[in-house]
């Protein structure tokens, strides 16, 4: 067995959890440690609630709220909103103060071996009241790309930008006030000393990882890799703990890779704990540990230059990432979802009116894995009904036509084994296997699959009426094997409920791993009637 730390990029408080949010890192990581727990292994789900983002702030101060308030109410709500959503990760905390300590104490060590450095630098100050402008409190336009961007990185490219780079800055809260270049000393970690360690892992993830992100990192190592600012001056986030950086706090999304291996540890401590009944020092990320990691095309830069290099300065006491897959943009109206802006259908209000696994697999077959996908309600609606629930109810309507048209009430299931697996039903288990496994993963590719897979199978079943009466009782006793073992077993990472109702309405055990091999089972026509039941609006 295998311990794999499995994360999703830590969501902002300054709003509950949208549809493009659904879409992205959290429901691939649900689906895929689903997947790592049908195959033996032990996958460690980890997030937390990024309440140290200077989004929590500016959104806070439109609300005429105080920032901490607003960011643990929308963090309880983002956990409703996993919940309704069926996706179920083993942390989701806010952080505390063993994170804080946690992070304070990574980044005493690595400036305590020189891997961070005092630099003074110029930084945007606001003229009025001297403040330094950065991350959420800075607008301007990117020079890479021009789209409008706030600081720190254009969420259009993935280009970082700072405060000589970024075009026609602006305070975002006010966008009158004068700004003005200022010499300011911050600590920074150098990611050009690691440009060759960068390239020769990058080199190595050629053609497993998506291309946009690779295309991004040869783009970025085309050039001088930009000192990365570790503290920013501000009163909001963790306080630096270097000396002399009083009124300084550690930058979010370098605090975010510290926060994300605490958060593993937190999760293998505790369960240590449960079973043994004594806390271990066991870690659950360290430097023989798999990680992979799901996050927005956005985020690319901080996780595939900035977490990697500080990979590297700690000196690989904590492992790089083995896998980074990420996605693109869902649109709504064609443009990008947006909690800032209030952009958004957010997910509870689509959830509390249909079952979580119509969503979820919406969700994976409109899946923007490789470009912008545009949402709608409508969309939704129609290919669910199409892709999924129509070859569903055909399959099981075809099925209890053939059993009736040959008078028969039950049917044996064969027992699955071995050389079952070299059947068009084994052929079928290995390709969900392909689309699942974390170097070609794909719930696009799942979803598609699973529609084809349901139409085929409908019109396997529409023939068996005309069959002579043992080659239909052969035929019915697969089509049945289809839907009691394969298919339950290949939905149940994507939907989970779907997959346990199939097996409990069929008086099948749940499914529990992968290579499963059940014994003979009767199937009885009454059973399948109430399977017509699901997979319905």
């Amino acid at each position: 067995m295998k311990r794999i730390v499995i994360t999703a990029t830590p969501p902002t408080p300054n709003g509950d959890l949208h549809i493009g949010h659904l879409s992205g890192p959290y429901l691939n990581a649900d689906v895929y440690a689903r997947y790592v727990r049908l195959q033996g292994d032990e996958p460690l789900y980890v997030s937390f609630s990024d309440h140290n983002q200077t989004y929590v702030v500016t959104t806070a101060a439109r609300n005429n709220e105080v920032p901490m308030a607003l960011a643990d109410r929308y963090a309880d709500g983002i956990r409703e909103t996993l919940s309704m959503a069926n996706i179920q990760t083993d942390t989701f905390h806010n952080p505390d103060e063993r994170h804080s300590a946690f992070v304070q104490g990574f980044f005493s060590e690595l400036f305590a071996k020189g891997k961070l450095k005092k630099k003074t630098k110029p930084v945007l100050v606001n003229v009025a009241t001297g403040e330094h402008v950065f991350e959420s409190y800075l607008k301007g336009h990117c020079t890479v790309c021009f789209s409008e961007t706030s600081g720190a990185i254009c969420e259009a490219c993935g280009h970082p930008n700072d405060a000589t780079t970024i075009d026609s800055p602006r305070v975002s809260l006010a966008p009158d006030t004068p700004l003005e270049l200022r010499e300011m000393e911050l600590v920074y970690l150098e990611i050009e000393e690691y440009r060759e360690q960068i390239k020769a892992f990058y080199d190595a993830k050629r053609g497993t990882w998506r291309p946009h992100l690779i295309a991004l990192v040869d783009e970025l190592l085309s050039k001088p890799l930009a000192d990365y600012p570790v503290t920013y001056r501000s009163s909001w986030g963790i306080p630096a703990p270097f000396p002399g950086c009083q009124g300084q706090v550690l930058n979010v999304w370098a605090e975010m890779f510290p926060g994300l291996v605490n958060a593993a540890n937190l999760v293998a401590e505790r369960d240590v704990n449960n079973a043994a009944g004594t806390l271990s020092a066991k870690s659950g990320w360290n430097d023989k540990s798999q990680v992979v990691q799901f996050l927005g095309y956005d985020n690319s830069y901080f996780f595939a230059l900035v977490h990697l290099a500080l990979a590297f300065a700690s000196e690989n006491k904590y492992a790089p990432t083995a896998f980074i897959v990420t996605n693109e943009f869902y649109e709504l109206d064609n443009f990008k979802f947006s909690t800032s802006k209030r952009h958004v259908i957010w997910g509870r209000d689509i959830l509390k009116d249909v079952p979580a696994d119509l969503l979820r697999y919406y969700l994976c077959l409109s899946n923007p894995e490789g470009q912008k996908i545009n949402f709608t309600l409508t969309g939704f609606r129609e290919l669910t009904e199409k892709r999924l629930q129509a070859p569903w109810q055909s399959l099981l309507s075809n099925i209890l036509e053939s059993l009736q048209a040959h008078d028969l009430n039950t049917v044996v299931l064969p027992r699955v084994s071995s050389s079952t697996r070299g059947s068009i039903y084994g052929q079928a288990q290995a390709r969900f296997a392909h689309f699942y496994a974390a170097e070609h993963f794909s719930l696009q590719g799942v979803a598609e699959n699973f529609s084809q897979l349901l139409s085929w199978a409908a019109n396997r079943a529409q023939n068996v009426r005309g069959l002579p009466s043992d080659a239909a009782r052969s035929e019915l006793a697969d089509l049945l094997r289809l839907i009691g073992w394969t298919i339950p077993l290949v939905t149940s990472a994507v939907m989970p409920s779907f997959a346990n109702d199939v097996r409990r309405h069929l008086q099948l055990p749940t499914v529990q791993r992968w290579d499963e091999e059940p014994d003979a089972h009767v199937v009885r026509v009454a059973d399948l009637t109430h399977l017509q039941r699901l997979l319905a609006f």
